[in-house]
Formats: C-alpha cells, structure tokens, sequence
C-alpha cells in the first residue's frame, strides 16, 4: 500500500446551537463528500470533523497538526463567518490570520519547511 501523499482536516459547522442566531448551513454535508472524496483521490488521507464550538475548532486544528510527518497538510474551515473570523456553533468566532494560521507557523517544528494549504468556505 502507497504512503499518503499528505493530510486533509475537513472542519464543517452545518448545525449551531440551539441558543445560536445563526442558522444551519444547509447543503455543506455535499461539500464535505466532494472535498473528501477529491482529496482522496490526490492521495491524502482525510479527517472529518463537524458542529464545534469555536474554543474546539482551535483544539481541532492544534491537534490535527501536532506529530505531522507529511509533506503536505490541508486545513478546510467551513462555517458562518465574517471578515477574517470563522464561526463556531455556539457564535463564537476564531480569528483565522490570529489563531488558526500561528498553529501552521514555523513555530511548529512538525510542519517547518512543509506545505500548508488553508481553505475556507464561510458563509458571509
């Protein structure tokens, strides 16, 4: 069997809490199977994680890129969001360029010298 050729964390919010004023991003779970599925078929593994908060999206993000001994890692965030912000399902947002990109900086030894690719998909 062929080593992958990198990772890809697929993170979408469709559904938000109850108490949230943002509604359900109907529709994303097709975007989620087309991502996954051409990922796939560029050789990277894929990990699918969807409806977190915002304090787990960072979570989800900082731990998906620790130990990464791949040559290319893939980050899709979809959900809610405005300006540089992306949302999590209890309204809360996560700013991207301050707290999502430092995760893939050349502070994290694993990736140093690796390409990163961030995508994002957020509903505006």
């Amino acid at each position: 069997m062929r080593e992958p050729y990198g990772q890809a964390l697929i993170l979408n919010n469709e559904k938000f809490l109850p108490h949230s004023k943002l509604g359900e991003r109907k529709g994303s779970q097709m975007d989620v199977i087309r991502l996954e599925t051409t990922f796939k078929s560029f050789g990277f593994e894929v990990d699918i994680k969807e409806n977190k908060t915002a304090s787990q999206m960072t979570q989800v993000v900082s731990e998906f890129v620790r130990g990464k001994n791949m040559s290319t890692v893939v980050i899709v965030l979809m959900s809610h969001g405005f300006n540089d912000m992306i949302c999590g399902t209890d309204d809360l947002a996560v700013s991207i360029m301050d707290d999502i990109l430092p995760l893939l900086g050349n502070s994290n030894e694993d990736l140093r010298g690796k390409f990163k690719l961030v995508i994002t998909n957020a509903c505006r």
